[in-house]
């Protein structure tokens, strides 16, 4: 891996989308935990057991668990 430098004037734009980029995978991960955890809830199962279950054929082919 080669280093990449940057010169002063531009490490603030750098920082600012590396900063923005990060603020963006949070928000998004903290919506992939609520909609696991509706999922939980409405069935009653957690993710780990959903997901041994559905790999063993064991929950048929409703839609809900292709999103889940």
């Amino acid at each position: 891996m080669r280093n990449l430098k940057i010169d002063k004037e531009t490490l603030p734009v750098v920082k600012a989308g590396l900063t923005m980029k990060r603020n963006a995978l949070k928000f998004n991960l903290k919506r992939y935990q609520e909609r696991l955890s509706a999922f939980e809830k409405k069935y009653n199962m957690d993710s780990q057991t959903f997901l041994k279950k559905f790999n063993q054929g064991e929950l048929g082919d409703d839609a809900d668990w292709f999103e889940w």
